[in-house]
């Protein structure tokens, strides 16, 4: 069973987002993903702020994207279990520490919440 996280990379510009897209198709090209071969790329809001987000495996995040350098001041990453039912959590770069939030919800409109994550390829909301 997979897990994923959700992530924001540093920096949003053009650039920044190709060359983190080269990275994960490269790492695609070598064969060194896990099953879920591509990252998702949504659109996400975190503390009210619109932002570029991706969702990824938790396997491909730890292994070529957690060190990458294009997370490094982040303040945080969303981690959602493969089972639904159970609360995702965000863990906090700095320290380390987690929170832990209610299990994964979904819909058709956005949600009345400060963070949320939009699916563009399914063309679904979620939010915990």
């Amino acid at each position: 069973m997979l897990d994923y996280v959700i992530f924001n990379q540093d920096c949003d510009d053009l650039h920044s987002v190709a060359k983190l897209i080269r990275m994960m198709d490269t790492q695609r090209a070598l064969d060194n993903l896990g099953r879920v071969t591509t990252p998702v790329q949504c659109i996400g809001s975190y503390k009210g702020c619109l932002e570029v987000s991706w969702l990824v495996t938790r396997e491909d995040f730890d292994k070529h994207i957690r060190n990458s350098g294009y997370v490094d001041n982040q303040e945080s990453f969303l981690h959602v279990p493969y089972d639904v039912k159970q609360p995702c959590w965000l863990e906090f770069q700095e320290d380390g520490t987690t929170e832990r939030l209610k299990p994964m919800r979904s819909g058709k409109y956005e949600p009345d919440s400060d963070g949320w994550t939009y699916r563009p390829d399914i063309q679904m909301y979620y939010w915990c």
